[in-house]
């Protein structure tokens, strides 16, 4: 993702608010309070603030105790924005270990969310030598039941950073969510897993027959 310096969440600067968001990215409940100190926010902003980052999608409620929120997807990428330029080798690396991550992910019996597909789309397919960044699509599908504790809200946040691994020059979306604006746009599969399909597919009818 490319952050556009440009913009500023009720007031505060992008810049700061990704720096804020890279401080706790990782963690399963953060104090919205905290990143607004941390996004250097004037206190008499902090409410307005944490709503922007909620409407923005960045941030969302915990399950658990709504005085707490989470990190989402969104925000995730937000937290790895950058201003520079990769090479196309780099970015061919990029995409290769993230490969090899959903490998480890579609394989571990104990991950709730599994991948089903990935589309590759943006400047990754042009030949420009210099990019922005990795633009991936990711289709995620429930595979099994939730952790204890885990956030009903936003289940797949976990698995979602696994895939990340805190790249910065990957910037990975909802593939559920794009995939109507992507048909008409250049963009390539370069994986399907018609295996976790399955696997979703038994799950779900497992549910279905104990409800």
């Amino acid at each position: 993702m490319r952050l556009d310096p440009t913009e500023t969440f009720a007031g505060v600067p992008a810049r700061q608010v990704r720096d804020a968001l890279r401080r706790c990215a990782h963690d399963d409940q953060v104090n919205p309070d905290w990143i607004a100190w941390a996004a250097r926010c004037p206190e008499e902003k902090t409410r307005n603030f944490v709503d922007a980052l909620i409407e923005r999608g960045l941030i969302v409620r915990d399950a658990r105790d709504e005085e707490w929120v989470e990190v989402t997807e969104e925000g995730l990428a937000f937290a790895q924005a950058t201003l520079t330029t990769i090479t196309r080798k780099t970015a061919e690396r990029v995409l290769g270990e993230l490969l090899e991550r959903v490998r480890d992910v579609n394989h571990d019996e104990d991950e709730p969310f599994q991948v089903a597909e990935i589309v590759v789309f943006g400047s990754y397919l042009t030949d420009v030598e210099r990019l922005g960044d990795v633009d991936v699509a990711i289709e995620i599908v429930r595979v099994g039941p939730l952790p204890p504790g885990a956030n009903v809200f936003a289940p797949h946040v976990p698995v979602w950073r696994r895939l990340q691994n805190r790249s910065r020059t990957l910037s990975l979306v909802h593939l559920g969510q794009h995939r109507e604006w992507l048909a008409d746009k250049p963009h390539q599969v370069v994986l399907t897993a018609p295996e976790v399909v399955e696997r979703s597919e038994a799950y779900l009818r497992s549910l279905r027959a104990s409800s």
